[in-house]
C-alpha cells in the first residue's frame, strides 16, 4: 500500500500543477472550448481526494 500511496501522491501533485498552469492559461488566453481544462481539473480533484482518504485510513 505504501508504493500505491507514493504513486497516487505523485500523480496528485502533477495533476494539481497542471491544473494551476491551465487556470493561468485560461486567465491570460481565454478560450471557447474549455472541456480539456474541465476534465483535467476534475481528475485532479478526484485523485487528490482519493489519495487523502487512503492516507487517512492507512494502518
Amino acid at each position: 500500500m505504501g508504493i500505491l500511496l507514493k504513486i497516487m501522491g505523485s500523480v496528485s501533485i502533477l495533476l494539481l500543477i497542471c491544473t494551476l498552469i491551465c487556470g493561468l492559461w485560461i486567465r491570460f488566453y481565454p478560450q471557447e472550448n474549455m472541456q480539456f481544462h474541465f476534465v483535467l481539473s476534475f481528475a485532479a480533484v478526484v485523485v487528490s481526494l482519493l489519495t487523502i482518504v487512503l492516507f487517512m485510513f492507512k494502518k
